[in-house]
């Protein structure tokens, strides 16, 4: 079975490795010996310091964050919950996306005006190489054994950058040194393992090929057995970290045969927006004439979903290219690269939605209007003592249903303020 894990993806059990010259995280025995995280106690305890603490600073940032994802997440729905609107479920749906995009982008500043590719897959499916391939250089650790892994972001920047990003929401760089160290010999040194305090590691290097794009490298999805405590914690993981990125490749290895019912299941319960294209990669091991049904089998089952389909493609990493005499991933990278140009802040998406919800009150609320006038008017012309007394009845109910939709109304209008309210007190702490 082929093995995998993110960059940096650690238990108590892996080692970096890579031939790759700018991470070169081969750890012998020298190395060990030599790395002043693991020699010197001090600087390993130091580093164990910096990564736990949490300043005042970003304590005051989390707790607004936490204030503007309970608005979202909770009060903008309580607020309509007396009435059914159209759309509904979708706009609160984006609403809770943004809602995810808004914590990773507080997480990772350098997020701010990019679009987020997550890649996703079971467990072997080569998602390491595939991303490696794709750069055109040996970025992240290929052919690791399944881990419960760091999720990393990989981005363009001038220099090399890597940073922690910490489960108490603080950033710290690391050098190179410090990143070797996050490994099996810390753990042996110090009996501390980093993948349970670290949430993300962040990768800015000048071989990323596009400017307006980040890819978010996400640990394996896999319900080989679903009853095992891991598989599950896998599962969430990665569903958490793939609810808040823009656009979604599903990585399928073509020796597993067409996609699984459980893969359409996951990538329909991230309610995505924009179309996600499906790879089937390792085509290099399949015949054409295998690819090419396994591609038209596939599309055939993803008719019958919810999922919105960019495309299905055949794909070798190992290669380095796309089967089928087809471009359509370098096409997808380079469409979303271009639409990037066209940046639209988080605050205007949410408010945007907001928008819509309140037009949708406002035709309600006159929809409800007229037909209790309708019905005031025949009030008006009856002359039938058991007619009116029904259709007062039901003049009763309309009346107390845009009392209702006045409430809504109102509750809405506060709790938007509340939200930009706090957008006011997170871009004052420094949040853009």
């Amino acid at each position: 079975m082929a093995k995998e894990m993110s960059l940096f993806s650690l238990d108590d059990s892996d080692l970096f490795t890579t031939d790759d010259d700018l991470f070169d995280f081969n750890l012998d025995e020298k190395y060990e010996r030599e790395n002043p995280y693991l020699v010197d106690s001090t600087k390993g305890l130091n580093l164990i310091s910096n990564l736990l603490s949490v300043s005042d600073e970003t304590k005051s940032k989390l707790k607004n964050i936490r204030r503007l994802d309970t608005l979202i997440d909770n009060r903008v729905l309580q607020s309509i919950n007396k009435i059914r609107l159209k759309n509904e479920v979708y706009l609160y749906q984006e609403l809770i996306k943004l809602s995810d995009k808004l914590f990773e982008q507080n997480k990772v500043a350098l997020l701010k005006k990019k679009k987020t590719v997550g890649i996703g897959g079971q467990f072997s499916a080569g998602k390491s190489k595939f991303i490696n391939s794709i750069i055109g250089e040996v970025i992240l650790p290929e052919d690791q054994v399944p881990t419960t892994s760091i999720a990393t972001y990989i981005m363009k920047s001038d220099t090399l950058f890597i940073e922690a990003l910490t489960k108490n929401n603080q950033s710290i760089q690391l050098d190179l040194d410090a990143v070797k160290a996050l490994s099996h010999a810390f753990y042996s040194t110090y009996n501390l393992g980093f993948s349970h305090f670290i949430n993300n590691l962040v990768i800015s290097t000048p071989v990323f090929p596009y400017e307006s794009i980040a890819i978010l490298d996400t640990p394996g999805y896999s319900k080989v057995d679903s009853t095992k405590k891991q598989a599950i914690t896998d599962n969430e993981k990665a569903l958490i970290q793939l609810k808040s990125v823009d656009y979604l490749i599903w990585l399928i290895d073509v020796e597993n045969g067409v996609i699984k019912q459980a893969d359409i299941n996951f990538i329909e319960s991230l309610n995505m927006k924009n179309p996600v294209l499906i790879v089937f990669n390792k085509c290099d091991k399949k015949t054409e004439l295998d690819v090419e049904r396994i591609i038209d089998t596939t599309k055939e089952y993803l008719k019958k979903s919810n999922i919105p389909l960019y495309e299905v493609v055949a794909y070798s990493a190992q290669e380095q290219r796309e089967y089928l005499n087809r471009n359509y991933l370098k096409t997808f990278f380079k469409e979303i690269n271009q639409k990037s140009n066209t940046f639209i802040p988080l605050e205007e998406e949410i408010k945007k939605i907001i928008i819509q919800l309140e037009h949708q009150i406002e035709e309600y609320y006159h929809s409800i209007q007229k037909k209790r006038n309708d019905v005031g008017d025949y009030i008006f012309k009856s002359d039938d003592i058991s007619e009116i007394k029904t259709l007062t009845k039901v003049y009763a109910m309309l009346q107390q249903e845009i009392k209702e939709i006045n409430k809504c109304r109102t509750n809405l209008r506060k709790t938007k303020e509340q939200i930009f309210n706090q957008f006011t007190a997170l871009i004052s702490g420094g949040f853009q």
